[in-house]
């Protein structure tokens, strides 16, 4: 319907432009009422045709800059990573602008940069890898000691034994792994030409449990998780790795009692352990059964042996009532 008056429509106009994250802040600054009402100047047909007049321009403008495709795209580049993947739910032209932009792409760390590294400069590192505190789902870090003024980029962490204690294995952690278009970003840019991964126990390289090697093009963040995944379930299902967590990192908390259990059933022995539990159980059953009998046994005994006592008692106070029947014939 369309409206009637032009205080209608610019109602109408104010709350779509109040959805419009580009224009809202234009719209608070400039649209006061109050003002009008503290003066008490009535809001007259010709303010609201001017205001309206006003926000159509400034509609106009805003339309053909975000429209204008380089315009738009230097306006994006200016965001950080996070605003900029954001940036891709405001409308279907921004969404169409920021996959089809080769600069955004590789701000995005999604398309290969091929710019070589002049001498003293450094990678720049995906923002994604960064955490602002230890993550509660284990040690699992960037290490930030070797990014500066190098071009190797250390992803491992050297961990500590009571580290590796709470951090909790990959493969639990598929709330921070969720699918999404993080998977197709690489780590770096200019992109790595090679990414090594490797897990070994701390102080001894010489005992590496696995390693895997991406090279270039092949190195997203979606590849290498899955590659982590894969070697950190292989490696510990060595014998190798159980062998060390064994002598080093059993402390009795949960996740060493999984690891303790894992190897038992792997060696059979928490088959033993459970047949043993069975059977006690079942002798425990047993005992308490004839238990129960025995006492059952004994209060039979003791009602029968209540009962004949009653008995002899009736005899004897029946036998009482005769001899004093005969008494009383006596006399």
């Amino acid at each position: 319907m369309a409206p009637k008056t032009a205080e209608e429509a610019l109602e109408r106009y104010a709350a779509r432009l109040a959805e419009d994250l580009l224009a809202s802040r234009h719209l608070v600054k400039t649209y006061q009422p109050r003002l009008y009402q503290r003066r008490k100047l009535p809001i007259t047909g010709s303010i609201t045709h001017s205001f309206l007049e006003k926000l159509q321009r400034v509609d106009a403008l805003a339309h053909k800059v975000f429209s204008t495709y380089e315009l738009l795209e230097m306006i994006l580049l200016q965001l950080p990573m996070r605003d900029l993947l954001f940036a891709c739910g405001v409308s279907k032209t921004f969404q169409d602008i920021i996959n089809r932009s080769e600069p955004i792409q590789q701000a995005l760390f999604m398309k290969p940069d091929t710019t070589k590294l002049l001498d003293g400069e450094s990678v720049a590192v995906n923002d994604l890898l960064w955490f602002d505190h230890m993550p509660k789902y284990g040690p699992w870090r960037i290490d930030g000691a070797e990014l500066s003024g190098s071009t190797e980029v250390c992803l491992g962490h050297w961990l500590g034994v009571h580290y590796f204690r709470r951090a909790k294995p990959i493969e639990k952690c598929e709330g921070y792994g969720a699918s999404g278009s993080w998977e197709n970003m690489y780590l770096t840019r200019p992109v790595t030409d090679e990414v090594l991964l490797y897990l070994w126990p701390v102080g001894d390289e010489t005992e590496s449990a696995g390693g895997v090697s991406l090279h270039g093009a092949q190195a997203t963040m979606g590849a290498i998780r899955d590659s982590v995944r894969r070697m950190y379930s292989e490696t510990i299902a060595s014998d190798q790795w159980r062998e060390y967590m064994d002598d080093t990192a059993t402390c009795g908390c949960y996740s060493c009692e999984k690891l303790e259990r894992a190897k038992r059933i792997a060696s059979g022995e928490e088959e033993a352990e459970e047949e043993v539990k069975q059977e006690s159980q079942v002798l425990s059953e047993h005992s308490g059964d004839t238990s129960s009998e025995s006492e059952s046994e004994q209060e039979i005994d003791e009602s029968c042996n209540e009962s004949s006592d009653a008995e002899t008692d009736e005899e004897a106070s029946e036998q009482d009532r005769v001899g004093a029947c005969a008494y009383e014939d006596d006399f």
